[in-house]
């Protein structure tokens, strides 16, 4: 019989948790500037947490609006 003298429980396999942030809307262009400033914040504290994989917008199969709902079944 072997004994196993050490194990490391440092190194973990982790994937990052896929997430889809949409791009920012507004009535005006003020607005819109303001959106895409607060959009690019969330996708770097959300990327920089090691939790997180930013999908890439032209990965998305729609685009939903802040009026419509995403077809959820498709972002699996």
């Amino acid at each position: 019989i072997r004994m196993i003298e050490n194990i490391d429980i440092n190194k973990g396999v982790f994937d990052p948790f896929p997430i889809a942030v949409l791009d920012a809307q507004g009535n005006d262009l003020q607005s819109i500037d303001h959106g895409i400033k607060i959009r690019n914040v969330i996708i770097n504290d959300l990327h920089n947490s090691g939790i997180f994989r930013i999908i890439d917008n032209n990965a998305f199969l729609e685009s939903p609006t802040i009026n419509t709902a995403p077809n959820f079944p498709n972002w699996r």
